[in-house]
């Protein structure tokens, strides 16, 4: 016994388990970790068995989580330790002290290898400590990232594999089969940009092996080992990389868009890089999270603190002194690797940070895949602290051993002071504060109140488990946050922490979906007609009212739960159940598992999913047949489709009716290369393949030359910032030049007639040249030098043919200029007499006196009023093709005060002009205008639209909000844009004077007009009268994944098969050649025949994950099947 308490490594692993015991310091009474990006289920034995299959439907209509299976091994200990303890924080107390000790015991593995083989006797446990406690994984810790510790644990066992392999200790084929195992039990759930840690060790591993020791055979030994590596982890992990690779194939585009779409990636990509300087990288500092959240729990003591600062300083100094110190040559090359590493992992977790950022974006904008990695510093950082704690080994070591020849007890005080040391810089870990994300606000340490899990238990029963619930209030409709008075605050809605059963908000939605549920809550908080057979159209059958939601919270605002109460009391619901704060309405007499329809034909959308609620809010509409919306995937022939229509709706495109110019996101534009980079050359021969796919029509050129003046034109203000050369920065003139000239000849070629057509384009090609008109009279304005005379000259001309161009473009586009005169188109598919219905979208415009034209031909109608928000205009004889329309609708002034009005002030004081509140709804557009007369003081005056209760702020005024009396009488006007329902009102204010002296400043205000811009909305509705017979259905669900049908077509030969599930390839008809549509906007359809009665609905990547697990367990046991026979005979000798 006494042996075993002096051995070296009994100590060190009890030290690092008792270490390893941090996380029960972060538990107190009944707290459990739960919200931010968390992710810790509330119900994990629910969760892994939600795991077991690629389709969930835990969020809105369903979604793959093929990727989550990789999960397998997190979630399924999580649900074995819960089955187990039956406590959420013991589970979870548990869990944590697992994953906090695996990093220090793989690592006290690589470094206590290394050594033994160096004879380093102070080298292990500083090692380990230093890479268990330090603020990266601090950031990781706060919302317990399990995916991310995996990998981290991983990386010290494969760099150890590879080391060996490398000193020929292994084979490359034991090696890769050793490192495959490791990624199957520590995969990092499947994520690709978590692995950027292993990917830069390997990459530096491979570069550092080949420059030192380069010939064929090592070549083709690491090709070897590579390869092997590859193909075992693919066989190993088949179980989640055969059904995710499927829906990569067909979805990489998708989950483009999820994250905020290339534009959003960019600007996420510069926004966490913003303070990754290489300063900050080699004190180990640069997390973002440090510098973007003012109330950061501790942050700023390390930012602020003078000590502190001085210690990040030495960190680096300690670690790189290694370098110079220690003269043994097997242990320089060490030093020298892990210095590389070091240094590597710096430049990809700068990210977009200079100098060497825009290498960063031309991989993120060139590298197939590479996009993947748009957080770098969280995803290649590993690499980073994992080589400095190596290095500060290495030097400790040496330092120690020169202090132990001269007081061996000292040299051990010294080690322990800088273990203990390394452990109080991270001092957050021992107190738990770095859960309390926004200090004194916000914490994932919480405690769940006890209806929540009774409610997630409830709607997991057999009779509730397939109900679709609408969940409200909604989502805040801007950050998709939501918020409850006990604490929780997530992006992760938290019905999908405690229940299985299908939820919908608008979290993990299409783009179509959040449209489509934006439009039902809308619907549902002014109680418009239509809403119920919205809800049922998109197989919504419960509701519900979650009243503990903290719906006025200042980044998380939504909707306030009472504004749903007078929908919920609609005689057609009934409350079934109530839990505390949330109560659950059903709709009466509806029958459960509606999920899947069958119809006999189908209604024709000529529009856009977003029209879809106009649609349900029309009298007579029929709910019972499925709607196919224009443009919408269809795999079909369109042929199919038209012979089963039975009505046919077609929305009149209101052409900029709001007077708004199309939003341009800049950020998705900004090049990374610009003229004079090196790398230049290969953007030229993208450009030059994207020119050849862009050429199949005048649309997609005109499209290619617009957003290449765009680049142009950004990188210009690039390449001026940069200060390089004249000539540079004329060629990048001349091109743009050319872009426009290009655009300019192409609209030229479009006659009057088929230019209609192109309204929408013409819109957005005016749209960019505004933000380039900006940029140019910005460049034009900058201080002028001698040797960039020219350069200014060009930059004269280019903005006087923009101005040329965009002179033209108004003059020829079918677009709205006027308030009250509305432009819009409409294509009809099919001649025939059409019904005409007119909605104002304007509370105010309710007159059944109409006046419009269509084709020049003048209709003044007295209609018929429908319902509170439909007209009826008649029946019109329409020709196929594309008509015009104009309609004339007045717009009312919302301001209710004096015609007159005067704003006075004096020293230090502001005056101000104050308009009546004004009740707006989000998406809502304002045109606010007045004249204003100026008498005397200050010829600068501010003007806000504020919400009501907000005060003006003279320091916080955007550039169109400053207003200067050029001349005694002034008019002003601008466009304000609502982000949320809101109350609202006008401020117009004198500045504060600063000066010493007097000064009264004086003004007029009269005029004053706030007017609601509106889009009305027009519907054609043509009735094919087609005679149908209804088909009975009888089906089965067998799982998320799988549905069983018998079809009775009585005298119909076809039917539409829905699934009212999110659009995805992988929902086939199983054995049939039925090719999907997407059907109402978001969900999956097929047209069957008579003969088959019978069919399966699957989600077929299910399968693949079926063969996939095959695959694996296959794969494993013919690995570890082997070895464990050799070791049975050997024991058996």
């Amino acid at each position: 016994m006494k042996k075993i308490f002096k051995n070296k490594t009994f100590i060190e692993l009890f030290i690092i388990f008792l270490l390893g015991l941090t996380p029960l310091l972060w538990f107190k009474n009944d707290l459990v970790i739960a919200g931010h990006d968390a992710g810790l289920p509330l119900d994990p034995i629910a969760h892994f068995l939600d795991r077991l299959y690629v389709w969930t439907e835990r969020f809105g209509f369903g979604a793959d989580q093929s990727v989550s299976l990789s999960g397998l091994f997190i979630h399924g200990s999580e649900a074995f330790v819960s089955s187990i303890v039956h406590s959420l924080q013991v589970e979870q107390k548990i869990i944590f002290i697992f994953w906090f000790v695996l990093p220090g015991i793989t690592m006290y593995y690589f470094a206590s290898k290394i050594a033994q083989k160096h004879n380093l006797k102070y080298f292990t446990l500083p090692v380990v400590i230093f890479y268990m406690f330090n603020h990266f994984l601090l950031q990781g810790w706060f919302i317990v990232e399990r995916t991310k510790f995996s990998l981290y644990a991983a990386l010290p066992l494969i760099l150890s594999l590879l080391f060996d392999w490398k000193e020929g200790k292994r084979g490359a084929i034991k090696t890769s089969l050793l490192i495959s195992l490791i990624l199957l039990f520590l995969n990092g759930g499947g994520s690709l940009p978590l692995f950027g840690g292993i990917i830069i060790a390997f990459l530096a591993f491979i570069i550092f092996y080949l420059v030192k020791e380069f010939s064929i055979r090592n070549v083709s030994r690491i090709f070897v080992l590579i390869l092997v590596t590859i193909i075992t982890s693919i066989f190993l992990n088949a179980y989640w990389i055969l059904p995710y690779g499927y829906y990569s194939l067909h979805s990489y585009s998708t989950e483009v868009l999820k994250a905020g779409g290339v534009a959003g990636i960019l600007g996420w990509i510069r926004y966490i890089s913003q303070e990754t300087s290489f300063v900050n990288l080699f004190r180990l500092q640069g997390i973002p999270d440090w510098y973007n959240n003012v109330s950061h729990p501790y942050a700023n003591i390390f930012l602020e603190n003078p000590i502190l600062i001085i210690i990040s300083l030495l960190i680096p100094i300690l670690a790189f002194s290694s370098l110079l110190i220690v003269k043994k040559k097997e242990v320089k090359e060490k030093i020298l690797f892990f210095a590389f590493l070091a240094l590597l992992s710096m430049f990809f977790s700068a990210g977009s940070h200079p100098p060497f950022g825009a290498m960063y974006l031309f991989l993120v904008n060139n590298l197939p895949g590479f996009i993947a990695f748009r957080t770098p510093f969280y995803k290649f950082a590993p690499a980073l602290w994992f080589s400095y704690a190596i290095l500060i080994g290495f030097a400790l070591n040496y330092y120690l051993n020169i202090i132990e020849k001269k007081k061996l007890i000292f040299s051990k005080v010294l080690l322990a002071l800088f273990c203990t040391g390394v452990i109080l810089y991270s001092f957050p870990f021992l107190t738990g504060s770095f859960f309390d994300y926004s200090k004194s606000e916000r914490s994932t340490r919480i405690k769940v109140p006890d209806y929540i899990l009774r409610f997630g238990e409830w709607s997991q029963s057999p009779e509730r488990k397939n109900k679709r619930t609408l969940v409200l209030p909604p989502l805040n409709f801007i950050n998709r946050y939501e918020s409850y008075s006990w604490g929780y605050w997530s992006l992760t809605p938290l019905t999908s922490l405690i229940t299985n059963s299908p939820m919908v908000n608008q979290a993990g939605l299409t783009k179509n979906e959040i449209e489509i549920v934006d439009k039902l809550y809308w619907m549902m908080k002014t109680n418009e007609p239509g809403w119920q057979d919205l809800s049922k159209f998109l197989g919504i059958e419960s509701f519900l009212l979650r009243k503990d939601i903290n719906w006025n919270s200042k980044d998380s605002l939504t909707d306030k739960p009472s504004m749903y109460t007078e929908a919920l009391k609609e005689s057609d619901l009934l409350m079934a159940k109530k839990f505390g704060e949330w109560e659950v309405y059903d709709f009466k007499g509806e029958k459960n598992n509606n999920n899947i329809t069958v119809a006999s034909s189908l209604s024709y959308l000529y529009g856009d999913v977003s029209d879809l609620d106009l649609l349900f809010s029309l009298p007579n509409m029929n709910i019972k047949d499925p709607i196919y919306v224009s443009g919408d995937p269809v795999n079909n022939s369109i042929h199919d489709l038209e012979n089963l229509t039975s009505e046919i709706y077609i929305k009149a495109n209101c052409i900029m009716c709001n007077l708004q110019w199309k939003k341009i996101e800049m950020e998705a534009y900004i090049p990374s290369v610009t003229r004079g980079s090196f790398l230049y050359p290969l953007l030229e021969i993208k450009e030059k393949k994207a020119k050849e796919q862009a050429s199949i029509s005048k649309e997609t050129l005109i499209k290619f030359y617009l957003y290449k003046s765009l680049k142009n034109i950004l990188g210009l203000q690039g390449i001026i910032n940069d200060k390089k050369g004249a000539g540079i920065m004329i060629s990048t003139i001349d091109d743009y030049d050319a872009s426009l000239e290009k655009i300019d000849k192409i609209i030229r070629t479009i006659d009057d007639k088929s230019l209609i057509s192109y309204s929408d384009l013409l819109i957005e090609v005016n749209s960019v040249f505004i933000k380039e008109k900006t940029i140019l009279a910005e460049l034009i304005n900058l201080p002028k030098t001698d040797n960039f005379n020219k350069v200014f000259d060009n930059l004269n001309a280019s903005h006087s043919l923009l101005k040329q161009i965009m002179e033209t473009i108004n003059r020829r586009v079918w677009k709205t200029e006027e308030e009250d005169v509305k432009r819009l188109t409409v294509d009809i598919p099919k001649a025939g007499n059409y019904d005409l219905f007119y909605d104002s979208n304007d509370s105010l415009v309710h007159d059944p006196k109409v006046s419009f034209t269509i084709d020049d031909i003048n209709y003044n109608t007295v209609s018929n009023e429908l319902n509170p928000k439909w007209f009826y205009l008649g029946q019109y004889d329409l020709q196929n093709g594309l008509h015009k329309m104009e309609l004339r609708q007045k717009s009312f002034n919302l301001y209710t005060g004096t015609d007159t009005s005067s704003i006075d002030s004096s020293l230090i004081k502001s005056s101000c002009f104050f308009s009546n509140k004004i009740s707006g709804e989000r998406k809502d557009v304002y045109r606010v205008s007045f004249a204003y007369k100026y008498l005397k003081g200050d010829k600068k005056i501010f003007s806000q639209i504020l919400p009501f209760g907000n005060k003006p702020n003279p320091y916080n005024t955007a550039d169109d909000e400053i207003i200067f009396a050029t001349s005694d009488s002034n008019n002003y006007k601008i466009d304000y844009v609502l982000k949320k329902d809101e109350d609202l009102y006008l401020a117009v204010c004198t500045y504060p004077s600063i000066e010493e002296r007097k000064i009264e400043t004086a003004y007029e205000i009269s005029n004053i007009n706030i007017r609601k811009i509106s889009s009305p909305n027009f519907i054609f509705y043509n009735s094919l009268t087609k005679p149908v017979n209804g088909i009975n259905m009888n089906y089965k669900k067998i799982s998320s994944s799988e549905y069983n049908l018998k079809l009775d077509f009585k005298d119909n030969n076809k039917a539409v098969v829905v699934l009212n599930d999110s659009y995805d390839l992988n929902w086939v008809i199983k054995n049939g050649t039925n090719k999907s549509f997407m059907i109402n906007g978001h969900a999956n359809g097929w047209i069957v025949d008579k003969n088959q009665d019978t069919i399966a609905v699957i989600y077929q990547s299910q399968d693949l994950a079926k063969y996939g697990f095959y695959i694996s367990i296959i794969s494993l046991l013919s690995i570890i099947g082997p070895y464990i026979l050799f070791k049975v005979k050997l024991f058996l000798k």
